[in-house]
């Protein structure tokens, strides 16, 4: 058996399918944002060092960076710093014990350690297995960014972050 539709139920269909469309366009805050946001004008900007990627690496550059007094501009692909302990969402520092025992670690680390348990008021809020230092992903964000606030502060060096960024040399 076979139904066969008449032209006026294509016509219907086709009107039924745009307005779905339309629909779901205007409903979708992001798409729609996306679809109605003009690309950035491409801007000067002048900085000492240049960090592609705000990852745990990029973010330790920075941070020593701005110790030292210099101007940094990061860039990162996603809005969050961190990579890994933020954005990435697995928020679990990777150590091994005898670091933990000696407190082998650069004082960048020692200070983000410090802060993670002073903001829960232990290193592992969660009882998680796989690290004894885990948290949400989102306080790697927010206390990288304050580490950043205070490294400016004492090296007087100054931090331009540019996030959902893609730098095209």
């Amino acid at each position: 058996m076979s139904i066969k539709f008449g032209a006026n139920s294509n016509k219907m269909m086709s009107k039924f399918l745009m307005g779905l469309i339309v629909s779901i366009i205007s409903l979708s805050p992001s798409l729609s944002l996306a679809l109605t946001t003009p690309p950035r004008i491409d801007q000067k900007v002048e900085c000492d060092l240049l960090v592609v990627g705000g990852g745990l690496a990029g973010s330790a550059a920075a941070y020593e960076s701005l110790l030292a007094g210099k101007t940094v501009c990061l860039t990162e692909i996603t809005d969050w710093v961190g990579g890994q302990i933020s954005a990435q969402g697995t928020s679990a520092l990777d150590e091994r014990p005898t670091q933990r025992s000696l407190l082998f670690y650069p004082k960048g680390y020692l200070e983000l350690r410090a802060e993670i348990e002073k903001k829960y008021g232990m290193l592992n809020p969660g009882a998680c297995w796989v690290s004894e230092a885990c948290f949400m992903p989102e306080a790697g964000h927010e206390i990288l960014l304050k580490m950043f606030k205070k490294a400016e502060k004492k090296g007087k060096g100054k931090l331009q972050w540019f996030p959902n960024t893609v730098l095209k040399i």
